[in-house]
Formats: C-alpha cells, structure tokens, sequence
C-alpha cells in the first residue's frame, strides 16, 4: 500500500535465532495491536513477511528522535523530568498493564520523541497476562543491562521488571548519564541517595 505518511520499517533477522525472532515478532505484534490508540505508545501501520527476503517486519509510525537526542545535555530536576518524561512513560506503562501486558525492556533506546510527545517503543519481549508470576522462560533473560539485571529474572513475577527498569531509567535521566555500563553503576548512584 503507498502512503504519503512516513513509516519506520523494523525488521527482524532469523538468520542465527529464528525462534527468538519468531516469537519476538508475534509478541510485538500483538502487543502493538493490543496497545492501539494510546498517545504514548507507537502505533503499529502493518506487520508482514518480506516477499524478496522472507523475513518479518513491522511499519511502525515515523518518530524523530530517541530520548537522548531529545533530552541532549538538559539538566533535570524531579518534577520537571516527571512531568515531561516520568509521567508519560508511566502513563503508557500502566495502560499496557490494564490490557495485561508488560514491556519488560524499559531503557532510553526505546522511548522516543515526536512532536514533543513522549512515546514508548520495541515490544518484542514483552509478556501476557497468562504468563505473570508463572516463571515463563523464553525471552525472560532478553533485555538490556542495567535496566533488566540478569537477577530480577529470577524473582518470579516479572512485574517488577517494569518498575525497575522505570527507576533505573529516571535515575539516568536525573544524572544526565543515558547510558550507564552496568549495574554497579547504577547501585553507586542510588546508594547517594540515601
């Protein structure tokens, strides 16, 4: 179909893991169809299989910028950064509970910025309802350090997994340091908190 709308095509290589892929893909799919409407989610405009390539995609509406493009080198302070970025992310996070659905991949690379608006994105590791606390295994250990420690894969009900990661996530953003190596990094910085 041609439109005059620009899209973002993602697309999903099978070649080394197809399962993962596979399932990543059906699980953005209906994760994204599920989660329709919400100004702070992407929206899904087709998901298909490549005729010359065979391999899955999705269109996905065109945003402009990633969360540290946006944010630049802004110096945030509690309320301004839940207001402008906190909020909409949560808001977005607790509709997809609602539908009983969690991202579990919080992290700056997939929330993204268009016309100012704050949107949530990548669903490919997200899980359903009927999977909460019932210790489901594919896919659980996918996700990007620090904001998914390997760790709090092993505490059962990934729920906490989005809380986390929101924490993690907030603490980046109020440090001006979207990209913390690992774990460690990040306990440091909570431990000053205190």
């Amino acid at each position: 179909t041609e439109t005059a709308t620009p899209v973002a095509i993602k697309r999903f290589y099978d070649d080394r893991m197809a399962e993962v892929s596979r399932i990543s893909w059906s699980r953005e799919v209906e994760a994204l169809q599920k989660l329709h409407g919400h100004k702070n989610i992407v929206e899904i405009t087709g998901a298909g299989r490549c005729p010359e390539t065979s391999r899955q995609y999705l269109a996905l509406e065109w945003i402009d910028q990633s969360l540290a493009q946006w944010v630049g080198d802004k110096r945030y302070k509690w309320d301004d950064y839940f207001e402008t970025i906190g909020r909409p992310i949560l808001d977005a996070l607790c509709f997809a509970l609602g539908k009983n659905i969690l991202h579990r991949d919080i992290k700056p690379d997939n929330i993204l910025v268009s016309d100012d608006r704050i949107k949530v994105v990548d669903f490919g590791i997200a899980q359903f309802s009927e999977h909460f606390g019932r210790g489901q295994q594919t896919l659980i250990l996918r996700g990007s350090m620090p904001f998914a420690p390997v760790w709090l894969a092993n505490l059962g009900d990934q729920r906490k997994r989005d809380v986390y990661a929101f924490g993690v996530l907030s603490l980046c953003v109020l440090m001006s340091d979207l990209n913390p190596s690992n774990d460690l990094e990040v306990t440091k910085e909570i431990k000053k908190l205190k």
